[in-house]
């Protein structure tokens, strides 16, 4: 993320998926605090899935972390697809439980 960007759009989320599980966390650049974070491998979830790195799970993900931002007040994330990323299947399930959850994406 460029320089400038970093303090004009703080709070970003950061996606990884791994063969196995689904993180999300939204972090405060500047201060590289992380402010929330979801994942597949949390004992609730994971209970709740039958897989923990499909679709589905990031559906899971996706609302978990979009109920935790809003328990903190944060209402917008900046998000940039990185190089080797596509807005499609799980990654764009993930991202609409949060919209749908009310969070906006910048």
């Amino acid at each position: 993320m460029a320089r400038a960007t970093k303090f004009v759009k703080p709070i970003v989320l950061s996606v990884f998926m791994s063969n196995r599980y689904i993180y999300a966390q939204v972090v405060h650049q500047p201060t590289a605090f992380t402010l929330a974070s979801a994942s597949s491998i949390e004992a609730p979830l994971r209970k709740s899935l039958t897989s923990t790195s499909d679709k589905i799970a990031a559906t899971e993900v996706g609302k978990a972390l979009a109920s935790r931002m809003l328990d903190k007040q944060i209402g917008a994330v900046a998000f940039e697809l990185g190089p080797t990323q596509m807005y499609h299947g799980k990654l764009k399930s993930l991202l609409d439980a949060l919209t749908g959850s009310g969070v906006k994406l910048l």
